[in-house]
């Protein structure tokens, strides 16, 4: 299980998208492993699933909107509070769990796969992660699940599984920078993470803080390692492999030159990382 955090970079599914496709065809394919609920955002996409959402559903957890921090394994969390709003995956698997927030007065959902219910139950309880398991037949479904009711019903995401292989699994978000990963919720990522088990947590940021005069390297290097000993700390077990940012150019006198804070950050990332074993 290898999860990737970064920003449009790895929102985009393309390098990690390849990856996924050589590691499957040489180690197995271990399912689509876990992938956000609906369509958190227009562009979100992954290579290896279909899904989508009804228009009832809110983002939680985007680059340019704050709140609560509870977004779960992938950062990002659909909220809806309305009957009749679904959210729906189409991939091959045989087991499948869903990813969710349990709360006092959460709302019902019902459960069908490929268009046959096969489920209901409530999303209420005290305050934290939970899940939902099913084993299903090995092959292609599409699972979708179903609002019943105007309490608040509050997802991460799902996970659809084979029982040997790899799984890639991309939790991109345009606009983002490492220092996001500071606004999340500690306990649920750590519960969403310890649940997941992963073996290789893969982080790609830098991009976008390049452009941000703030950052000095003995800044964002303290920042860095902040992030890289929650995730640690979530994950004690995994390997961490963080990517430096890949090149960004401005055009300065009509000639296009590599932005100076770019080596900055890349050398903050190198020495964080080192610093934490990664």
């Amino acid at each position: 299980r290898v999860l990737q955090y970064g920003d449009s970079h790895t929102a985009a599914d393309e390098f990690s998208g390849e990856l996924r496709m050589l590691f499957q065809s040489s180690f197995g394919n271990g399912g689509s492993g876990f992938s956000i609920a609906g369509k958190p955002f227009q562009s979100y996409r992954r290579r290896d699933v279909k899904s989508g959402s009804s228009n009832g559903w809110h983002t939680d957890g985007l680059a340019t909107r704050t709140g609560d921090g509870i977004y779960g394994l992938g950062g990002l969390s659909m909220t809806a509070t309305a009957p009749r709003e679904s959210v729906f995956l189409e991939t091959d698997a045989n087991d499948f769990e869903l990813y969710y927030y349990q709360q006092p007065n959460g709302g019902a959902v019902r459960l069908y796969d490929s268009g046959v219910a096969f489920d209901m139950f409530s999303t209420a309880g005290d305050p934290g992660a939970a899940y939902y398991r099913v084993a299903a037949a090995p092959g292609p479904h599409h699972f979708e699940l179903e609002t019943l009711e105007r309490q608040p019903v509050r997802l991460f995401g799902w996970v659809a599984e084979n029982a040997t292989g790899i799984t890639y699994e991309t939790f991109g978000i345009n606009g983002a920078q490492a220092a996001i990963a500071s606004q999340w919720d500690v306990a649920t990522l750590k519960s969403n993470i310890a649940h997941r088990s992963p073996d290789l947590i893969v982080l790609a940021y830098g991009t976008n803080e390049a452009g941000m005069p703030k950052w000095t390297l003995d800044a964002y290097q303290e920042m860095f390692t902040n992030i890289l000993r929650e995730f640690r700390e979530a994950s004690p077990t995994a390997s961490i492999l963080v990517l430096g940012p890949p090149d960004r150019a401005q055009k300065v006198k009509r000639q296009w030159q590599t932005m100076a804070r770019i080596g900055i950050i890349a050398e903050a990332q190198r020495r964080a990382a080192l610093s934490m074993g990664c």
